[in-house]
């Protein structure tokens, strides 16, 4: 053979993801839907309706010309080849990016249809990125679940975006947690009666914010620093925001007393004057769930209200709350304390593929019961071994299959068996998809 006409050893490329970016194998894709379709039934429950947006938005769109949001986002760049003709931009890596969050695309939504009728009640569970550090339950890619009510100046709104909350955490068996809720009116407040300079007020805000990531005494040497405070002035602030003081604000009190009024027990709801991120973008309200089981897994839900919501652009200033849910945060959280129920496949019935010559008979099978709601699916390895068919189903935790031969048809029944209990029946054609259903 001509060396030269040899192939070439192609390089192998390293499968690895990027860092903080995960797959998500059938078993933990198929809990996350679960998970998803739970949060969906209690936000549809409450009246809110789907929405979708797009991944894709204008650069300017997400960033309102903000440095800060410009550091965390994905550029996307595009060739001449993909884009419209008309759009000779496309192929510039600025001008297009990834939505970091879910908030920003409803804002645009809203100004580009002004005729939406208010209140209007939405939701969204998509995915979302963010050039952030990775970490434990924190991802670059990752699904949002989010709740907003738009157009209502009633905290009667705020009281039922936390009442959503709460009843989503029962809903997926959570019991341990609990809510957080400050306002900043009364966080700026605080800051005012003991004296920290109005130029000082984000600094000492953000070394707050570190209350929950840094031991005590450094955590009182960040706020010290930060707003310039000393003796008996530091020592009173940090009371007031340590949460050993429970004396609520009257707004918060209000909004206790209403949320309680919608069925939320008085012992999740928790005021916390430290409770303060995000204060640069709330305008009222703020509120966050934490798992009690797990305080070092951060906020799983948090939101507050933001009025003025479409000022970015438009003229028309729109009152708005809502909080976002991180699915994966969560996921990793009940997944670290063993509550998350995986299964293996959404198969409930294989079909053993014994012979060719049995293939309508599979099919006919097959049809009545899926036509019946049963997951089914036939056999298609090359390896038509009894000994190999069964041992996939037991790897794939299917729990009931179906053998059908030589012996079957002469009888004029199928044999089921079910591989939880062991348990096998002859059952006759026309009881199948019954059979099964009855004991899935």
């Amino acid at each position: 053979m001509d060396e030269t006409k040899k192939p070439q050893n192609k390089k192998m490329i390293d499968p690895e993801l990027p860092g903080g970016f995960r797959d998500a194998l059938p078993e933990d894709a198929i809990a996350k839907e679960a998970m998803i379709e739970i949060v969906k039934g209690v936000y549809e429950r409450f009246g809110y309706d789907p929405m979708q947006t797009s991944a894709i938005e204008r650069t300017e769109v997400l960033t309102g010309g903000e440095s800060e949001s410009a550091k965390i986002i994905f550029n996307v760049k595009g060739s001449r080849d993909e884009a419209d003709s008309s759009d000779t931009s496309f192929d510039k890596a600025q001008d297009k990016s990834l939505r970091f969050d879910l908030t920003v695309p409803l804002a645009r939504v809203l100004a580009k249809n002004p005729d939406i009728a208010k209140p209007f009640k939405r939701y969204q569970i998509a995915k979302v990125w963010r050039g952030e550090r990775s970490q434990a339950g924190r991802y670059r890619e990752f699904i949002q679940a989010d709740i907003d009510i738009l157009g209502v100046k009633s905290p009667d709104a705020d009281a039922e975006i936390i009442q959503v909350m709460y009843e989503t955490m029962k809903a997926l068996g959570i019991d341990e947690f609990m809510i957080r809720l400050n306002n900043k009116e009364e966080a700026l407040k605080l800051l005012d009666e003991v004296g920290v300079p109005e130029d000082r007020t984000m600094a000492t805000l953000i070394a707050v914010d570190k209350k929950d990531k840094i031991l005590p005494d450094e955590w009182a040497d960040e706020v010290a620093g930060a707003s310039g405070l000393e003796d008996e002035k530091l020592k009173e602030y940090l009371w007031k925001i340590s949460g050993e003081n429970l004396l609520d604000s009257t707004s918060i009190r209000e909004l206790r007393q209403k949320v309680e009024a919608f069925g939320v027990p008085q012992k999740y709801l928790i005021y916390d004057a430290s409770l303060v991120r995000g204060l640069g973008y709330y305008t009222g309200t703020v509120f966050e769930i934490l798992l009690t089981d797990l305080p070092n897994i951060g906020t799983i839900f948090a939101g507050g209200r933001y009025d003025g919501l479409t000022n970015r652009f438009s003229k028309d200033s729109t009152p708005a709350v809502g909080a976002s849910l991180g699915i994966d945060r969560l996921y990793a959280a009940l997944e670290t304390i063993g509550t998350i129920q995986k299964r293996k496949t959404l198969v409930q019935v294989l079909i053993f593929n014994l012979a060719d010559e049995f293939a309508s008979d599979y099919a006919r099978f097959a049809s009545a019961t899926r036509a019946y709601g049963i997951n089914t699916a036939l056999y298609l390895g090359d390896d038509r071994a009894f000994q190999n068919q069964l041992a996939y189903a037991v790897k794939k935790e299917i729990p009931f299959i179906l053998l059908y031969g030589e012996k079957e048809r002469a009888s004029g029944k199928i044999e089921i068996k079910d591989l939880r209990s062991g348990k096998q029946e002859s059952v006759e054609e026309k009881d199948l998809a019954a059979y099964i259903k009855t004991r899935l």
